[in-house]
């Protein structure tokens, strides 16, 4: 499949054909777990990566590295840090460089956690109490789950937090630009863990640390653990719609006369003003519109003012 550029596009039109691939593409991503071992062409890969390089960034700073991993690099990599993860001591001196969960889980984050786990473990029949049947599957992330491709993305340590939000965004967009290919991923935080195995194994520099890991190949069909479909919160569950009044202080303001005159006083908000608009929520104080069209003072606005809804 050819790598769609901005000369052969229009990026201003998608057909209803196109928006409905984008999101087959994002609604079918899942982790997978278990791989064939059917190759992924070099050329594949390299289109997945082009396409995902569209992912945003801040200044267009493009903070990702990627490393690509196959055949006997790979297994040399997954041989490495299994050997560590499989040694108590070893596992014991190996820390990750940075937080990825919480120190302190709350609900509904825990619960979610705990569900996905279980789910999981259901599937594979592994009991709670079985713990050396649950080191062996944490351990088959090291082997990317037999995958033919493995990837480690590494970040400058200069960059700051911004830009790992920027990394998300690429990450997401290789799974779901592979998604669009035909083939599945799994990304894998469990590798950072053992940062300094990796970086002894790629000859990374000390300027540069591990973001994550991920699996990339085709899914293997009959492997139980990839019929697991992860729960999803429905929107009213995460999002709120604010529509007909300012919630926000730099908002432009909802007085309808001002909307209707167009005045060039500026957004009232910003000029830290009080709305006298009847519904209006604007919780600044010294709106400039209210002052030039009925002489009150500042104090009387105030007094006015439309409540912050509950």
């Amino acid at each position: 499949m050819p790598v769609m550029t901005l000369a052969t596009s229009n990026m201003n039109t998608l057909t209803s054909e196109a928006s409905s691939a984008v999101d087959a593409a994002i609604t079918s991503r899942r982790s997978i777990r278990a791989f064939l071992p059917t190759p992924v062409p070099t050329q594949v890969i390299e289109d997945i990566l082009t396409v995902a390089a569209r992912a945003p960034s801040g200044t267009n700073t493009q903070p990702w590295k990627v490393h690509v991993l196959t055949g006997g690099a790979k297994l040399a990599l997954s041989a490495a840090v299994r050997a560590a993860f499989d040694d108590p001591v070893q596992r014991a001196a190996h820390t990750e460089q940075y937080a990825y969960y919480p120190t302190q889980w709350a609900s509904p984050y825990i619960d979610r956690r705990r569900k996905v786990g279980w789910d999981l473990y259901s599937l594979l029949g592994i009991g709670k109490a079985d713990k050396a049947r649950m080191h062996e599957q944490h351990g088959r992330n090291y082997g990317f789950f037999d995958a033919p491709v493995g990837l480690i993305f590494t970040i400058d340590r200069v960059m700051q937090q911004g830009s790992w939000l920027d990394y998300g965004m690429f990450l997401q967009s290789v799974m779901v630009a592979a998604r669009g290919r035909g083939l599945d991923t799994c990304p894998q935080a469990a590798f950072t863990q053992f940062h300094r195995v990796i970086a002894a194994q790629l000859g990374l520099p000390d300027t540069e640390m591990v973001v994550c890991g991920m699996s990339l190949g085709h899914a293997d069909p009959a492997a139980v653990e990839n019929t697991l479909v992860t729960e999803r919160e429905p929107v009213s569950g995460f999002a709120r719609f604010l529509e007909g009044r300012c919630c926000c202080l730099w908002r432009p303001c909802c007085c309808p006369s001002w909307r209707r005159q167009q005045t060039s006083t500026g957004p009232c908000c910003r000029l830290g003003g009080v709305c006298r608009s009847p519904g209006c929520y604007c919780r600044s104080r010294s709106c400039r519109w209210s002052r030039r069209r009925s002489g009150t003072t500042t104090s009387a606005r105030s007094s006015q003012a439309g409540r912050w809804p509950s």
